[in-house]
């Protein structure tokens, strides 16, 4: 009896930490995603030089209507992804590591010093000297966003060989992954960053070549670090969070799309499209009050068993998704 009120005195998951056998297959399954998107990466680089050595651009840039990955971006996802995998396989010689992410440093910095100033260090046409023109900017040159996104990265994996320093790689890598996101999104709705201005974009492959590189970063960082800490394990707060964040994303990602493109593309009677709206909002609101979660309901996620846990969340998650949705097509009428 009092080993079972011992049991009852703590919330089931809170302060709990992974089990041996479950965090050795975490850091297990973390590592190979981190040697997975690295490779990735590297591949990228490769195959960005095969099209401009070969002149098959759209090798480096996906798409003949995209600004090409440039040479130098090239290299610099060359390098780090191999920084990776040799901190990954090598731990021993981190210091290799660390080479590699400071030259691709120095080239970030150089390039960013470039933009904010009158100096021009050349390093661009070290690869490419007489550039063709995309719209009014010109191709083979390292852009703006790039090179910020390349300090992050190259800093990220400086961080991951100095342990006094590690608890940072993985803000580095979500930052890089997140500007890279936007403009994976960008492409995604038909309308990229920056292109028919006067600044480079970002071509389509250097964003996925910085979405797998911070990827990678924050896999090698551990689940021990932020941000994969707050996710991983049995604690309510990490249930929530796997069960929330990924529904959330995908539905604002998902009503962004219809929105931006699929409407557009039906060409659809405005008044029809209001008039779903309408009905789905009212819809909507009836099912979010016949599930309106009480405090008894709160308590239950909290002190129920793991697999309550996660139907408990994901039924909070389908909810919110679904009324933030609505929300958001009301506000775009």
């Amino acid at each position: 009896m009092a080993r079972d009120v011992k049991h009852l005195g703590k919330p089931t998951g809170f302060g709990q930490s992974f089990s041996m056998p479950e965090g050795k297959l975490a850091r297990g399954g973390l590592r190979g995603v981190a040697l997975l998107c690295a490779s990735l990466a590297v591949l990228f680089a490769l195959l960005t030089f095969i099209g401009w050595i070969s002149g098959l651009q759209l090798l480096a840039s996906v798409r003949a209507r995209y600004i090409p990955m440039a040479p130098s971006t090239a290299l610099c996802f060359s390098l780090l992804g191999i920084g990776i995998v040799w901190h990954l396989e090598r731990p021993a010689r981190r210091w290799v590591s660390r080479l590699l992410a400071a030259v691709v440093l120095i080239m970030a910095v150089a390039k960013l010093v470039e933009f904010l100033s009158d100096l021009h260090f050349g390093i661009d046409a070290w690869f490419v000297r007489n550039p063709e023109m995309f719209g009014d900017v010109p191709t083979g040159r390292m852009a703006p966003m790039t090179a910020l996104d390349l300090v992050f990265i190259a800093l990220g994996l400086i961080a991951l060989t100095r342990p006094g320093v590690a608890k940072w790689a993985g803000t580095l890598g979500v930052l890089a992954t997140i500007i890279s996101a936007v403009v994976l999104v960008g492409y995604w709705y038909g309308t990229p960053l920056l292109y028919g201005g006067t600044i480079i974009p970002v071509a389509l492959s250097t964003a996925w070549g910085f979405f797998l590189c911070g990827i990678a970063i924050v896999a090698a960082a551990g689940a021990d670090e932020w941000p994969l800490r707050s996710f991983l394990g049995d604690s309510t707060r990490a249930v929530l969070l796997r069960a929330f964040v990924p529904v959330i994303i995908i539905a604002a990602l998902l009503n962004g799309w219809i929105g931006s493109t699929l409407l557009k593309q039906m060409r659809t009677n405005p008044a029809v499209i209001s008039a779903l709206g309408g009905v789905e909002s009212w819809s909507n609101q009836v099912v979010r009050r016949s599930n309106r979660p009480r405090a008894a309901d709160c308590a239950s996620v909290v002190f129920a068993p793991r697999s309550s846990n996660r139907r408990a969340a994901f039924q909070f998650a389908k909810i919110t998704a679904t009324g933030f949705m609505a929300k958001n097509r009301n506000q775009q009428q």
